[in-house]
């Protein structure tokens, strides 16, 4: 290949995990002339991006002034061990150390009064998202929140959910749309 400046190198039109960057590493002062694939680089060399997404297939009631941390029996996808529909299923667990984009929703069935909330509940112990409407009488109240958020290994989110209606009313079921919690990571 004859000598040629960057700038008049082909533009790449899409990136693959098999192509190859040139690295020049240089531990100690004698430059070594290495490569890395773009799988290797952006990843790390993992296959998968951590990130699952569960759901409750089903209603669930809750009690009137009841804080729940809301059961997720389902999953759409889990690519790192994260869900378990049985043991502690309300929980996403971290299993690789990193930024995450978190993100949940819910929908509650109509009553007659009172808040609606929902939070995103690290560790049982620190709300790190949370969104609260008040009833509406045309409605059914939908909770959509996310954060990002910086996970360690066995870290765990959960939806925490209470309303004051003044008798007990659903977490309600769609398919495709409540409801669910998510995570996917994002960075180191």
């Amino acid at each position: 290949m004859a000598d040629t400046k960057i700038t008049g190198l082909d533009a790449l039109a899409l990136l693959l995990g098999t192509d190859i960057f040139p690295v020049v590493d240089d531990p100690g002062g004698t430059p070594l002339t290495q490569k890395i694939t773009a799988k290797n680089l952006l990843t790390g060399g993992a296959d998968i991006i951590p990130a699952a997404l569960a759901y409750h297939n089903a209603d669930q009631a809750i009690a009137n002034v009841t804080t729940i941390q809301l059961a997720l029996n389902s999953e759409v996808f889990d690519t790192d061990g994260i869900h378990d529909t049985v043991t502690n299923n309300s929980r996403l667990t971290c299993q690789t150390a990193g930024k995450y984009f978190i993100y949940a929703n819910v929908q509650y069935s109509n009553d007659n009064s009172g808040y609606r909330r929902a939070s995103i509940w690290l560790n049982a112990t620190t709300h790190i998202a949370f969104r609260q409407t008040d009833y509406t009488a045309t409605f059914d109240a939908r909770l959509n929140l996310s954060c990002i958020y910086d996970l360690s290994v066995s870290d765990y989110v959960e939806i925490q959910c209470r309303h004051n209606g003044g008798s007990g009313i659903n977490l309600e079921y769609a398919a495709s749309s409540s409801p669910f919690l998510g995570m996917i990571r994002i960075g180191d």
